[in-house]
C-alpha cells in the first residue's frame, strides 16, 4: 500500500517536472524548435509515404505484366501442343502408309 502511494505520487511529480520543463523550453524560444522538428518529422514520414506507395505501384504493375505473360505462355504452350500433335498424326499416317508399301511390294 505505501509503496503504490509512493510510486503515485513518485509519478506525478515527473509528470510536474516535466510540464515545468515545457513551459521553460517555451519561454526561451524552445517551443518553435518542437514545432520546427514536427514539420521536418511529417515531411519525413510524406516522402516515405511518397515513396511506399511508389513501391506498390511497381510491385503491382510487376505482377500485372507476369500474370498477362503467364497467359501469353500458356496460350503458346497449348498452340505448340496442339501442333505436335497435329505432327505426330501425319508422321504416324505417312509411316503407316510407308509400311503398308513395303509389305506390298513383299
Amino acid at each position: 500500500m505505501q509503496k503504490d502511494a509512493d510510486l503515485e505520487l513518485l509519478l506525478k511529480d515527473v509528470d510536474k517536472a516535466i510540464e515545468e520543463e515545457k513551459k521553460v523550453s517555451q519561454d526561451f524560444g524552445s517551443g518553435n524548435l518542437d514545432v520546427e522538428e514536427t514539420k521536418a518529422k511529417l515531411t519525413h514520414y510524406h516522402q516515405t509515404h511518397a515513396y511506399q506507395e511508389m513501391f506498390q505501384r511497381q510491385f503491382k504493375h510487376m505482377l500485372d505484366r507476369m500474370k498477362k505473360d503467364l497467359i501469353a505462355l500458356q496460350l503458346t504452350i497449348n498452340d505448340l501442343q496442339e501442333s505436335l500433335r497435329s505432327k505426330k498424326t501425319i508422321y504416324n499416317q505417312e509411316y503407316n502408309d510407308q509400311m503398308k508399301a513395303r509389305q506390298e511390294k513383299l
